[in-house]
C-alpha cells in the first residue's frame, strides 16, 4: 500500500474529527475510506444498485423460507450489532493491510 499525503480544508478536517468523535471510526483513514467507498458506490447506476438490492432481499426471503436464520431477543441485539461492526472493521483493516 502506498502512503499518500492528503491536504484537507479546515471544514473537511472538522468533518473528519466530528466523525471520529462519534466512535464509529478508529482513525481518519477509516473515515476517508468510507467516504471514498460511498463515492464509488454513487457512480454505480441506480438500476444496477436496485437489482443488487433485489437480489440480496431475495436471498433473505429464500433463507427465511428454508428456515435458515437465527432469532435474537432484544437483550442480545446490542452485542450482536457490536460484533458485526467489530468483524466488519477487522475485515476492512485486513483488506487494507492494517492491524
Amino acid at each position: 500500500m502506498k502512503i499518500m499525503n492528503i491536504t484537507l480544508s479546515p471544514e473537511l478536517e472538522n468533518l473528519v474529527n466530528e466523525e471520529l468523535r462519534t466512535g464509529d471510526y478508529f482513525s481518519p483513514s477509516d473515515v476517508l475510506r468510507e467516504g471514498l467507498l460511498m463515492l464509488k458506490e454513487s457512480k454505480i447506476p441506480r438500476e444496477v444498485r436496485r437489482e443488487n438490492l433485489r437480489r440480496e432481499i431475495q436471498k433473505g426471503i429464500d433463507a427465511m423460507r428454508a428456515e435458515n436464520y437465527t432469532t435474537y431477543n432484544a437483550d442480545e441485539l446490542d452485542d450482536f450489532v457490536e460484533d458485526i461492526i467489530k468483524r466488519g472493521r477487522e475485515k476492512m483493516n485486513k483488506q487494507n493491510g492494517e492491524k
